[in-house]
């Protein structure tokens, strides 16, 4: 830019002396000092430097805004550059523990692609599928019995969260999250649980273990006719008994 700029004021100065010179043959030609040869030459000399000059300024303006574009072109792909080499950097968007690698050393990683497993070890969620037909039965805060393969025997309490507003086509259930009231000692991520979700309370209430219920009739000792039961509320492994037998019923299992 430098360089035209002092392309643009030599000519500009040629363009000065060829002014005066054109005006010098144009009075001694009115004077009839001069011909008209010597006019004509001076004239052309003159508007030839207007021209020169002319295209010294177009060249100067063209080139500033070529540079200008090859300066953004330049910046951008800069910064298209700068993001695309985050992309070899592992990070991660919470600090915790690394649960599990999806990748083994020298596979192949795309963009998007994730690589492990991160999570915090002190907050753990519980993930739970309700049945369509049960599902209006379930409301946020009502208290879920957890037990789990990891603690046999024990019951831990818990709460309900979230009540996710979408069915699951393929097990047809709805998605509930809930949240540790007694916290297990120790947890292990993706383990599996069993949950009773608390939809109501009672007193003095009769059970029965499931396995002694055939349908809605159970087996009463020395009766030779199965007994129809009219059930209540159950879960898992009770069901409530509203009718037909007493606390003094002595059941037994059914072939």
């Amino acid at each position: 830019m430098q360089d035209l700029k002092y392309q643009i004021t030599s000519l500009q100065i040629k363009l000065a002396d060829d002014s005066v010179n054109y005006i010098r043959q144009r009075n001694l030609l009115d004077q009839k000092s001069t011909s008209k040869f010597d006019f004509d030459r001076a004239k052309l000399r003159y508007e030839t430097a207007q021209n020169d000059v002319k295209s010294a300024k177009d060249r100067y303006t063209k080139t500033r805004n070529q540079l200008k574009l090859d300066y953004e072109n330049a910046k951008n792909l800069l910064n298209i550059n700068s993001t695309q080499s985050g992309y070899y950097d592992v990070k991660s968007s919470i600090n915790g523990l690394v649960y599990e690698l999806y990748k083994k050393p020298g596979e192949a990683i795309r963009r998007f692609e994730p690589l492990a497993a991160v999570g915090n070890k002190g907050s753990f969620y519980i993930q739970l599928w309700v049945d369509e037909l049960d599902i209006n039965k379930v409301k946020i805060g009502q208290q879920v019995a957890i037990t789990m393969d990891l603690y046999k025997g024990k019951t831990f309490k818990a709460k309900v969260t979230k009540i996710y507003p979408v069915l699951n086509e393929q097990n047809q259930s709805i998605r509930i999250d809930a949240e540790f009231i007694d916290t297990p000692p120790q947890l292990i991520a993706n383990a599996l649980v069993e949950a009773n979700i608390v939809i109501a309370e009672k007193d003095k209430v009769l059970t029965l273990p499931k396995k002694y219920v055939m349908g809605d009739s159970v087996k009463v000792k020395g009766q030779d006719k199965y007994i129809h039961i009219k059930k209540g509320l159950e879960n898992s492994e009770d069901v409530e008994v509203l009718e037909g037998i007493t606390t003094e019923s002595e059941i037994v299992i059914p072939n």
